[in-house]
């Protein structure tokens, strides 16, 4: 009979052995290792590839609490906002710690766990809503005509600056102001800063700019939606790279810093 447990880890003990088998961290790591490799900045040296695979393997843990956390009624969240699953805490090194889904407001908490969201390569939480069944041919391919998600920032889990090929139009829904910045050379400060809220409740983020953005000073939490046409695929899809943007946007030193946390 062939043994299940990946190499490497045949001399653990029998609880941890089935913890690996349980979650499938072998095929999350895996998983996490073709992200790296699809968004790394090319040319990545074997420093900068480690960081962006270590960011993914970071990032699929806190989906590990995530699961968790969408598996738990709203009304249970919202008793001080936490989850009781003791064995899962101890495995992630407990959800305050890595920033995931057991760090958010019963508010948002209730609503990443009703929408069945997880965590995003960028940052934040997201769950996909719909894609078109109609295809269409652009400059970068065959696309799904169009397609969207939800997503929820927080201060603590920013959307980190990355680009698309493709337009995308942000729809605020809820929680507090929140801000979108575009990198630009021409811009005063290398940035263009757009708030989205109830007074602004729509924004178009052209395809091609490096954009990020992050949950306004009072707010706990902002609940939006993103559609994309063409499409969303994430091979469209690049992470910005610290030293990169630093060098090409030294006016928004401060907020590249911010938006790339993690990053190269």
């Amino acid at each position: 009979m062939m043994n299940s447990v990946p190499p490497g880890v045949a001399d653990v003990a029998a609880e941890d052995r089935a913890f690996v088998e349980q979650t499938g961290i072998s095929a999350r790591i895996s998983a996490a290792l073709q992200k790296a490799l699809l968004l790394s900045p090319r040319p990545a040296s074997p420093e900068a590839f480690a960081k962006v695979f270590s960011v993914f393997v970071c990032e699929d843990t806190q989906q590990l609490i995530g699961d968790t956390v969408t598996a738990t009624e709203p009304s249970e969240l919202a008793e001080g906002g936490e989850h009781k699953n003791d064995a899962s805490d101890a495995r992630a090194g407990g959800g305050t710690r890595m920033g995931g889904a057991a760090d958010l407001v019963p508010a948002a908490a209730a609503l990443v766990a009703s929408h069945s969201m997880k965590p995003h390569p960028e940052g934040g939480f997201y769950a996909e809503t719909y894609r078109s069944a109609l295809s269409v041919t652009s400059s970068f391919g065959e696309r799904s005509a169009s397609t969207a998600i939800t997503f929820l920032i927080t201060p603590d889990s920013v959307s980190r600056l990355h680009r698309l090929e493709a337009d995308e139009v942000w729809h605020f829904y809820e929680g507090g102001p929140m801000t979108v910045v575009e990198l630009d050379r021409e811009a005063g400060g290398n940035t263009r800063l757009t708030t989205l809220s109830q007074d602004t409740p729509q924004y178009v983020v052209p395809a091609g700019t490096w954009f990020g953005s992050f949950a306004n000073e009072g707010s706990d939490y902002s609940f939006v939606g993103c559609t994309v046409s063409p499409g969303f695929e994430f091979s469209d899809f690049e992470l910005g790279s610290r030293k990169a943007l630093l060098d090409e946007f030294p006016g928004a030193a401060d907020l590249v810093t911010k938006l790339t946390e993690g990053l190269p």
